[in-house]
């Protein structure tokens, strides 16, 4: 287990960053948070957020390591975006049983698609006024 902290006038970034994690879930490859802790000190307050350990580091390690071959951060970010995309494109991965080792795979029910509001109009019309039905089979076509 990792800790992050921030004093006071960091806090609401590092809250973002906390709920961001929160939304994504339980995803292999972000790292989850645990819960937060609240010290206090002679004269300010020192937020705590407990994050699972990273055993290969950050991700601006992994740029730095690389130095010159490092691409832009528009690039990781892209990167990142497509691993998601993938995940929600294949439920079965998306999430892990809340296990130690983070091993065991939970299948997740597609989400179905929401219609759009033209989808959603169209359907209010059409079953008020029923659309005409029309034969086209001596129907004669000009050049």
């Amino acid at each position: 287990m990792s800790m992050k902290s921030t004093d006071s006038y960091g806090t609401a970034s590092l809250s973002n960053e906390k709920l961001v994690l929160d939304s994504l879930g339980d995803c292999l490859e972000i790292v989850r948070c645990y819960g937060e802790d609240l010290t206090l000190g002679n004269r300010d307050k020192m937020h705590n957020w407990l994050l699972e350990y990273a055993s290969r580091g950050s991700l601006a390690t992994y740029v730095k390591k690389l130095g010159d071959k490092a691409r832009s951060s528009s690039d990781f970010a892209m990167v990142s975006l497509e691993k998601l995309r993938r995940r929600t494109r294949n439920p079965s991965k998306i999430s892990a049983e809340k296990t130690p080792d983070r091993t065991q795979p939970s299948p997740i029910p597609p989400i179905p698609p929401i219609p759009s509001p033209i989808q959603q109009n169209f359907a209010t019309r059409s079953s008020v006024y029923p659309l005409p039905q029309f034969d086209f089979t001596d129907a004669h076509y000009s050049p």
